[in-house]
């Protein structure tokens, strides 16, 4: 009987030596960039979790599993099972010992830091594993690798906040990317240089290199997603739509949010999902369409539920709390936000908190609450002068300059003065969309006051350059605005006709 057992056992782990080293084999296989397409990762998720097992187990074999934890993490991101993901390669990397400083680590570490700054936030533990993987990188001049490792690291940063650091990474993934010369590398540089300089509030600079990468978008996104961890292209395509609203574009950019949502749900991969739509809500935001806002953030938080993606969640929250305060609940919207604001703090996530902040201020400014408004807007341009994100910077400016102006305590030469630098700071950024919301309210406060003329000239000046999007609240404001302007000359010219 003792024998026979020990047959057995032997017997069981010649089969699941075999069985692991023929899963680690096939996913090889499948990851080669001509067998991506039907990869047909999905069959195969129950074997591989059972080779893992036996691999890291009692019996098991570290070597082999270190190599199937190393081929597996690319099934794993390809069916966003990240939680598996950054289990499986944190384990495999614990496990390596000498095996460290080779291309499965480089593998490993890549992984590892993209799972964890999904599910877990952008956390020290998922920059120091993306660092490692591109210093790994650098150290074999593996340029595919640098520009993966680049694109991830630009991500990761622009998600914390830190926009100068960013934009260095986009800068070194553009040399290597014309090194490499091949369209997805190009266009995936093409990708974070744009969105950068979009952030930083340089659109003229920005709309170029996301047209570039942009148009790749519409050919190989599925590829673009298994190289990266997401797609670079599409989520050009969703920061150029928000580029074309800023300016003054709102026809065009809402077409092609519209257009990105439907390609990225035909991937069938949440992450550039997810992606698409809180940018396309971002710029439905700003041209006004609050159906299409609210059915957006609805999927957005559908999918961030469905695969556990929490900071997602917290950002679907802020933004259900920013509408909110756009339709009229201003109390329950401000609770939102800053339940939001306190989830994306904790884990470092800043890429939308000025968005949130901007709206938490206003809708404290309705609550009659100008004292705290004034303070969060405050703080808010002051942290992201600091990190480089100036795209928001016009609006804030307008926002403190209508608070001063309002407020019972207000200063109003000096919220004259702030609205007139946003005016100012939005023409620098061709942000025409930001320049009509500033002339609108310089308007509206100069039509109290003796600068009937001046309030008509400059709303006018601004108004005559839009060429679409007149369907638009703030068009359609700024129109009403002007009608009010000219009636005090129509009046005049009637006086003296009389």
């Amino acid at each position: 009987m003792h024998l026979k057992s020990c047959l057995q056992a032997k017997n069981f782990e010649i089969v699941a030596r075999r069985h692991a080293c023929y899963y680690g084999d096939l996913l090889e296989a499948l990851t080669q960039p001509s067998a991506r397409r039907n990869a047909g990762y999905s069959e195969h998720v129950a074997n591989v979790r059972a080779a893992l097992d036996w691999a890291f187990g009692q019996r098991g074999d570290i070597g082999v599993g270190i190599a199937l934890a190393r081929s597996s993490s690319q099934l794993f991101l390809e069916l966003s099972l990240l939680t598996e993901c950054h289990h499986w390669t944190e384990r495999a990397i614990a496990a390596m010992g000498e095996a460290r400083g080779t291309k499965d680590e480089l593998n490993l570490q890549s992984a590892l830091g993209l799972s964890l700054m999904f599910v877990n936030g952008n956390s020290d533990e998922a920059r120091d594993a993306l660092t490692r993987s591109l210093a790994l990188a650098d150290e074999f001049n593996d340029a595919p690798s640098q520009l993966r490792m680049l694109i991830r690291l630009h991500f990761f940063t622009e998600r914390m906040g830190d926009f100068d650091a960013a934009l260095a990474f986009a800068q070194s993934g553009q040399l290597i990317a014309e090194a490499l010369s091949d369209s997805t590398s190009l266009a995936a540089a093409h990708s974070m240089l744009g969105s950068s300089y979009h952030i930083m509030g340089n659109h003229v600079a920005a709309r170029p290199h996301l047209e570039i990468a942009a148009a790749q978008s519409q050919i190989s996104p599925r590829i673009t997603t298994a190289n990266y961890g997401f797609d670079p292209c599409t989520r050009a395509a969703v920061v150029l739509a928000r580029t074309l609203w800023v300016m003054g574009l709102s026809d065009c950019a809402t077409s092609l949010a519209t257009e990105t949502i439907a390609r990225a749900e035909a991937s069938g991969h949440p992450i550039p999902i997810c992606v698409s739509l809180i940018w396309a809500v971002s710029t439905s935001f700003g041209t006004g369409h609050w159906e299409s806002v609210e059915k957006n953030i609805k999927k957005f938080m559908d999918y961030a539920e469905r695969f556990s993606l929490d900071t997602y969640r917290a950002v679907g929250l802020g933004a259900t709390g920013k509408l909110l305060v756009k339709c009229g609940d201003a109390a329950a919207g401000v609770r939102m936000l800053e339940s939001s604001l306190e989830t994306l703090h904790s884990r470092r996530y800043e890429l939308h908190t000025a968005g949130f902040n901007s709206a938490l201020a206003e809708g404290w400014m309705r609550l009659g609450r100008s004292d705290r408004a004034i303070a969060i807007v405050d703080e808010t341009m002051s942290s992201i002068e600091r990190g480089g994100n100036m795209f928001r910077l016009p609006e804030l400016l307008r926002l403190k300059g209508e608070l001063l102006c309002s407020s019972p305590k207000g200063d109003w030469s000096a919220g004259e003065s702030y609205l007139l630098q946003s005016l100012r700071l939005a023409n620098q950024q061709a942000a025409l969309a930001w320049e009509l919301r500033a002339a609108s309210s310089i308007g509206r406060i100069w039509f109290g006051s003796a600068k009937v003329d001046d309030a008509r000239n400059l709303l006018a000046s601004v108004y005559d350059r839009f060429t679409e999007g007149f369907d638009c609240p703030d068009l359609k404001e700024a129109r009403e605005l002007l009608n009010e302007l000219e009636q005090p000359r129509t009046l005049d010219r009637r006086s003296s006709s009389c």
